[in-house]
Parts: C-alpha cells; structure tokens; sequence
C-alpha cells in the first residue's frame, strides 16, 4: 500500500509556497518505509549514504534528511531511489523513507528487533512539517524547529557499534538475527575546551591551537582510572615530574582558566549505548566474559549521579553531580559544552563523527563547540593511525534484521520483499570502501592542514568484509602522501575479528602478513 509524505492539505500548502524547498515534492506516494533503530554513532553514515550520488543508493538530488531541534535522537530520511545499480531492479525509481531512532543506542538495535518490540519513531504526517518550520534546501538537512511526534512502530532493522551479543542478546534472539559487520566506527575522547587548554600548557604545546601536533595526550591507563571511578579529582592526575594537574606552575598563561571546581566530570553514555559498551570494552575489558582465568569481574563504568540515570539518560545538570548519562551522542555533546560554559573540566565518550563545530582553526568563536577531542597514549585519532593500527580505540559495528517472528511479538514478521532488498543494500554499501571515502569526506576536518593537522574521520572499511585490501603505501611517503592514500582507500589493515565472527573483544590484530611497526 502506497502513503503519502505529508497529508494533502499540507502538501498544498507547500506546493504554493515552498517551491523546490523539499526534493522529494510533499504529497509524494511513499512506496516504501523501513523502520530502523540503535546506534547513533551510524547516523550520519546513513544519511549520507542516501545524500551521497557516490554511494548510488539514491537518484542525484532527491534525498532529503530531517533533524529535530528538540531531539537528537530521531530523523527521517526520503528520497527516490537511483535507477541503475547496485540498486536491486525491484527497488529501482522507489520513493522511500527511512525512520531511524536512536534513543538508547545501539541496544535498541538488538532486543526490540529480535523481539518485535514497538519503539517510537518520528511522525512524518503532522500538519506543522512545513517548509517554514523545516528549512533547508533540497537534497540536503533541514533541521525543524519544533518537538517531533511519535509513532509506535516495530524495528524493521537495527545497528550496533558492535556485535549483539555484546549487549546482552539471548541464544534466542541472536538465532532471530541475521547480523553482519558493515564497517569500523572510530571513537575518541572529548574534553572540555578549557581542560585541553589547561593540558596543552602543562604539555609545553600551543594553546588554543587546533593542529594535530598541539593535541595533548592522556593515557588510557588513566582515562581507564577516570572511568572507574578510581580518578575523581584533577589534583590527582599528575605530570612527569608529579605536580598535579591543578598547580599554578603548571597551568598557567594566556587562554588558561581553572576550573570551577577540581572534581572530574564525566559525559557519559546510557548502557544501552554501543558508544558506552565501546568505552567499556577498550578501556575495562568489560562486558568481555571472565573466563578459567579471569574469574573475577572488572571494575565497572561509574554511574550517573546528576539526576540522569543509565538506562534513560537524562538532562545535563552539574550542580547536581558530576556523571551524566546522555541517552544519545548529542547529549553527550550538550553536556560537554554546558561544563564548559560552567567552567568545569570534563572529560567524555563519544564518536568522531560528532565533530566539534569549530568556525575557524585555533580561534574560538560564538558557536563553536566547547570541547575537543586528545590522544590516547600519545596517539591522535586520524585515519593513518586506525588504518596502520597505532590508534586502535574503534569497533566492528553491526547491522542486523530478523529472520523469523518477534519472540515476544509473534506478529512482527521476519523481514522479507523490498524491506529485506533494501537493507541488503544498504548493509552492503556501508561495507565499501569507495561508499566510506564518500561518507569520510563529509566528517574529516583540518583537512586543509593535514600535515600538521591530519584528518579525522568516523568510518573504516573493514579487511575482514568481501575483498576489501588496505592502500598501498610507498615507503618514504611524507605524512601527506600517506594521508592521501589512507582517504582514496580507507580500509584497516588490522581486524578485531580474525575468525571472521565479529568481536570486539578481541585485540586488532594484522589482516594481512605484513604490519607497520
């Protein structure tokens, strides 16, 4: 059955007074909607995926994609799909609409699509969704300026950042999924823009700069102590020569400020999130199951304190405590930027493709974010140092659908027709190199310094999928040449999943006989 994008009324409305504001012209026959919960982390790929003429799922300028100001967790997507392959001929010329909700992270990828479990996604047939309340070119963004409505609808498919076995699946329902891995999804480590300043004059580098060669450094064994609860005041972090952190020797200058208050904050994520369970697993080896010689459970992520808790999430309030819980990665950033603009030194969780909005390099101007992401033990998240695997802080993600009946909600159908066609289509696109240049194009930034800079960007294709082989790189390439080479081919040259099972358990280990050193 055929619905429509906005009621007629609406439509009307628009075709008056809108002109070519929407590519897909309101009152359009829909031909397909696939409901798609989880990670947040994966949704600016797919978006992109449906902008992108180089990923060839959609006709040249006929994507259009939906935010909400008051919500970060929902978006919708529409376009025509393209007419040529690698389109399947069933889908060809389709005017289609993906709903994607990410509230919950990527557990909500898992459970409710093996389950048939209702979860709310975004409506698409309110009469406020005008062109004036969702401005925006055509084939681009738009970002509506009003609080989104909810439908109840069942998962059709669901991303994780990583397998679901991680996140507590059932030998049930992991027999009700049909999952494979797409591509590596590359996680840093935010802090506040008054802590890097403070790390970057205790470090000797410049402050204020945005060049890769002025990033400070923390160690994962530290950020690990953070995480846990072990490390909860900035006195307590030390340099070289053990002065703390907070010492006027050694924080001192132009571009400097102590904070508010020496406490740690922490920006977290809910359990349910793959960026949370990402951070678990890289840096306390948790959900990873004790075995004969583990048999004592690590320490465990802290827990929010600031009124949020770890199942829901909640509102950033710091006077409150100093952990919060942010139900999706933009919370994380809101968070971020409210203890910046507190004072407060935080530290958090989230994936680098939620780049800090920063106008102009090594200037801070009103609208920037107020954080910026560090090395982890010396080493900065640019995509030579994933591909040649010194920057290892990234997950195999996952993307899965069901194969039978909702365990619990029989009459939620396995996933079959042009449903199951189109999420073939997209778990293999995502999978391509040449698809995660095109997406990785669209998050690097400092890419017009990337000597000094370098790129940094959310996706990698992984070794393990198809016949996916990393670039070749002269020796004695200038880190330019390599930068290039790395961005015309974005495949790891190491895997978490040497079996060819996804797991993110497993160390990166070479996917191939030689390896960088």
């Amino acid at each position: 059955m055929k619905i429509k994008f906005l009621s007629y009324a609406v439509a009307a409305a628009l075709a008056a007074g809108a002109g070519s504001a929407f590519a897909l012209p309101p009152g359009s026959p829909i031909n397909l909607v696939v409901n798609i919960s989880g990670s947040s982390a994966q949704d600016g790929a797919l978006e992109q995926m449906f902008l992108l003429p180089a990923a060839g799922v959609c006709a040249a300028g006929t994507a259009d994609v939906y935010h909400f100001t008051n919500d970060n967790n929902h978006r919708l997507t529409s376009c025509t799909l393209n007419n040529a392959a690698p389109v399947p001929a069933a889908l060809r010329g389709l005017n289609v609409m993906l709903r994607k909700a990410s509230n919950g992270g990527s557990g909500n990828g898992v459970q409710p699509v093996a389950n048939g479990t209702a979860i709310g996604q975004a409506s698409y047939t309110e009469a406020n969704f005008t062109a004036a309340n969702c401005p925006g070119s055509s084939g681009t963004i738009h970002t509506c300026n009003y609080t989104d409505s909810q439908d109840s609808v069942v998962p059709d498919a669901g991303l994780s950042d990583e397998e679901p076995a991680l996140f507590g699946a059932t030998p049930a329902q992991l027999a009700n999924l049909v999952a494979q891995s797409q591509a590596g999804v590359i996680f840093g480590i935010p802090v506040t823009l008054n802590l890097r300043n403070a790390l970057q004059a205790a470090q000797g580098l410049t402050v204020g700069s945005d060049l890769e060669t002025d990033l400070p450094t923390l160690s994962k064994t530290l950020i690990s102590g953070i995480f846990s609860g072990t490390i909860t005041d900035w006195s307590q972090v030390l340099d070289k020569n053990l002065q703390p952190l907070t010492s006027s020797s050694l924080v001192s200058g132009a571009g400097v400020a102590f904070p508010a208050h020496t406490s740690i904050y922490i920006d977290r994520r809910v359990d349910s999130s793959g960026t949370q369970h990402g951070a678990r697993v890289y840096f306390l080896n948790d959900p990873c199951t004790p075995g004969a010689t583990q048999p004592t459970a690590v320490l465990q992520f802290v827990i929010p304190n600031d009124g949020s808790n770890a199942t829901n999430g909640g509102a950033c309030n710091p006077s409150a405590g100093t952990v919060n819980a942010g139900s999706g990665s933009g919370d994380v950033a809101v968070c971020m930027n409210t203890n910046n603009s507190l004072g407060n030194w935080a530290i958090g969780i989230e994936g680098l493709d939620v780049q800090p909005k920063i106008a102009t390099l090594n200037t801070v101007t009103p609208g920037d974010d107020g954080y910026r992401f560090v090395k982890v033990n010396g080493v900065a998240p640019d995509l030579v140092n994933v591909e040649e695997g010194r920057y290892d802080y990234y997950m195999e993600n996952s993307i899965q659908w069901r194969s039978g009946p909702g365990l619990t909600n029989p009459s939620a159908p396995a996933l079959s027709g042009n449903s199951l066609a189109l999420m073939q289509l997209i778990a293999a696109q995502e999978a391509s190199p040449a698809v995660v240049k095109a997406i990785d194009s669209v998050f690097k930034i400092n890419q017009d310094n990337v000597t000094n800079g370098g790129a940094y960007t959310a996706f990698m294709a992984l070794p393990t999928v198809g016949t996916n082989t990393p670039p070749t790189i002269t020796p004695g390439s200038t880190p330019t040449q390599q930068m290039a080479a790395v961005l015309a081919n974005p495949v790891a040259a190491y895997t978490k999943s040497p079996t060819g099972i996804t797991n993110n358990c497993q160390p990166p280990v070479p996917a191939f006989p030689t390896a960088p050193f």
